[in-house]
């Protein structure tokens, strides 16, 4: 405006015409001409004798997807800021749109002026920076880094490539990002979609919970398999299960099992948590002994049928079937329980099952009913055939056993060690 040398009166028009039109989000450009003379050209633009033209607004939209992903951001303990080169007005505008809290802008003129204290003190508490530079925009995420936070930056121009590296995590944009970008970032949309970036953080956590959930399996599977061959010794009791049931357990049972939990549903409250602490592993010593106190459980139930049944008189095969079914149904409740990360008694409902369990379930029982029923095959593993009433006890033992499972899952140290309690 200042190029066109408007007195004041001229130019309080056009100043108010650019806040509104800013203020409604869109981005404006300032239209100006000037006569060019035969001889050469001004170096400096001011020596033009330019004459206003007019005023352009381009509009950006905001995708429709975006503000719903924000507020998902935020219900997950993201913090959404917008850093921009647009005009304070607009980047408020779009900012509210988009649902970003706009209520404190800072532009790139304070953040010049700004010491390292304000400047982390604006980084925590503003959600919209305009008229940013790229140096400013570095300055930015290490201030924010400086104060503990794990910071993720999106940007698609060469100019961007200094803050992407600096961030813990750089994104770049796919489809229109710049090959400099694209090669400072840690990862590339391929769709230039905010809400895309939301749903890799659902996945990440979904992948978080898995893996946490099969390790603590497989430290619980192990106990019942180990007892059942080494606690019938101690007790004086006939060997109760045989290396041949031993490697049908671990190498056909447990790696079915083990296939359940690649495909298990993330937890209805996943983007309701904060995010966990950067130094929270996997899985640790407490999730190791939350897997060890689930296979005693099930360790319990299947030697106390087995040492009941020879007390009673039972066909030693007999039992050695009753208790080997009782692990096996141990093992289809520690696959069900470790589905999700609350108790079947918070919602009064069954854990939601993985899409693989039920085929896994009903191939287990239909190879281990295929043992018990087949002459042949019955000799082989030593198995008895058991009443209905024995398989009825076995049945219900093992379900007492799944319903003390998900008792115990209700005890706040558990719930922090599953993570069933938000921010762990």
């Amino acid at each position: 405006m200042g190029l066109c040398r408007l007195d004041k009166a001229e130019g309080a028009p056009i100043t108010r015409q650019v806040h509104q039109m800013a203020e409604e989000g869109l981005r404006v450009l300032a239209v100006a001409a000037a006569p060019l003379g035969d001889g050469p050209l001004p170096d400096d633009p001011r020596d033009f004798a330019f004459s206003f033209l007019g005023l352009a607004g381009f509009e950006d939209p905001v995708r429709a997807s975006v503000p719903a992903a924000v507020a998902e951001a935020r219900a997950a303990g993201i913090r959404v800021k917008m850093v921009t080169g647009d005009f304070p007005a607009t980047a408020s505008a779009i900012a509210r749109q988009a649902g970003i809290d706009a209520a404190e802008v800072v532009t790139g003129e304070q953040l010049q002026t700004a010491d390292d204290a304000r400047l982390r003190h604006w980084a925590q508490t503003a959600g919209v920076f305009a008229r940013v530079r790229p140096e400013q925009k570095l300055r930015l995420v290490d201030a924010l880094q400086a104060a503990g936070e794990t910071v993720a930056m999106t940007g698609d121009g060469v100019n961007d490539a200094p803050a992407l590296k600096s961030a813990d995590v750089g994104i770049a944009m796919g489809q229109r990002g710049t090959d400099v970008a694209r090669e400072s970032a840690d990862i590339v949309l391929l769709e230039d979609d905010f809400g895309r970036i939301v749903e890799a953080v659902q996945l990440g956590r979904r992948i978080f919970d898995n893996l946490r959930k099969v390790i603590i399996y497989i430290a619980a599977i192990h106990v019942p398999i180990a007892g059942l061959s080494f606690l019938p010794i101690v007790f004086g009791l006939p060997v109760a299960i045989w290396p041949l049931h031993v490697v049908i357990l671990e190498m056909v049972v447990d790696s079915m099992c083990s296939l359940a939990f690649e495909d298990t549903p993330a937890e209805p409250d996943i983007m309701r948590r904060r995010p966990r602490p950067r130094s929270e592993s996997v899985a640790g010593l407490p999730q190791i002994l939350f897997g060890l106190v689930q296979g005693t459980v099930v360790l319990a139930a299947a030697f106390g049928i087995y040492a009941t049944a020879l007390r009673s008189g039972v066909d030693v095969d007999v039992a050695r079937t009753m208790a080997l079914l009782a692990a096996v149904l141990g093992d289809l409740a520690l696959v069900l329980s470790n589905a999700s990360q609350h108790s079947v008694f918070e919602r009064w409902a069954l854990p939601r099952p993985q899409p693989l369990f039920l085929p896994i379930a009903a191939a287990t029982l239909a190879l281990l009913t295929l043992a018990v029923a087949v002459p042949g095959l019955r000799q082989i593993f030593q198995f008895g055939v058991p009443s209905l009433a024995q398989i009825a006890v076995v049945a219900a033992v093992s379900g007492l056993a799944f319903m003390l499972i998900e008792g115990l899952k209700l005890l706040p140290r558990v719930r922090r060690v599953t993570g069933a309690v938000a921010g762990v």
